[in-house]
C-alpha cells in the first residue's frame, strides 16, 4: 500500500506490516491531497488507533510526509511498533522534505508517535527510525502507563548519525505516565 492514510476505531488484532504510508510509491516523495483551496501533502496521521484499539503490531512500514502525528493511538493496550522508518525518506537517510503550503493549514509534521490519554502495556521499538518532527517530538506520550520504549533511534539516520532531529527532543512524557522509559 502507498499514499493514503489508515485509521481504526475499536479495532482489536491487527498486523500492519510492509506498508509505504504517507508517501508516493517509491518513498521519497510526499503523498498528496487535492483540496479545493490547493494541492497538499498527506494531511492526516499516518496510522491513527481511536477509542480502545488493542492487539495492533505497526512494523516494517515507511510512515512519513503526514502532517500531524506518523502514528497515533488514544486509549488502547498491547501495542507494539517495530522496525519502522518514520518522518524519513526511504533510505532512512533523510528527513522527508514537505512543500511550503499555505500559513492557514497546519504546516509542521507534529510527533512521530503519540500515545495519548490511557495506552497501557505497549511498546515501542526495537529498530525504529524516528526523526524529523519539524513540529514536536520523536515519541509523545501523555496520560498513558506502563509503556515501554527500547531500542530506538531517535533523531538520528539509519547509520546513527544525529543529523535528522526532532524539533521538541527526542521523548517527552507528560501527565502521569509511570511507564518504564529505558
Amino acid at each position: 500500500m502507498a499514499g493514503r492514510n489508515l485509521s481504526f476505531e475499536n479495532c482489536t488484532e491487527a498486523v500492519i506490516m510492509g506498508n509505504i504510508i504517507g508517501t508516493g510509491i517509491n518513498g521519497n516523495e510526499p503523498g498528496y491531497v487535492i483540496t479545493s483551496y490547493t494541492t497538499l501533502p498527506s494531511n492526516q496521521k499516518g496510522i491513527s488507533m481511536d477509542d480502545d484499539c488493542s492487539g495492533f503490531q505497526i512494523k516494517n512500514n515507511l510512515i512519513t510526509g503526514n502532517y500531524y502525528n506518523q502514528i497515533y493511538a488514544y486509549s488502547g493496550t498491547q501495542i507494539t511498533i517495530s522496525g519502522n522508518k518514520i518522518g524519513t525518506d526511504l533510505t532512512g537517510m533523510a528527513v522527508m522534505s514537505l512543500p511550503d503550503i499555505p500559513p492557514y493549514f497546519y504546516n509542521s509534521p507534529d510527533n512521530g508517535i503519540e500515545f495519548w490519554e490511557g495506552v497501557s502495556n505497549s511498546t515501542i521499538g526495537p529498530d525504529n527510525i524516528i526523526s524529523g518532527m519539524a513540529g514536536g517530538a520523536g515519541i509523545r506520550i501523555y496520560g498513558s502507563h506502563d509503556c515501554m520504549i527500547i531500542g530506538n533511534k531517535i533523531g538520528t539516520d539509519l547509520s546513527g548519525n544525529p543529523v535528522l532531529g526532532n524539533s521538541e527532543g527526542g521523548i517527552a512524557i507528560e501527565s502521569g505516565n509511570y511507564g518504564e522509559s529505558p
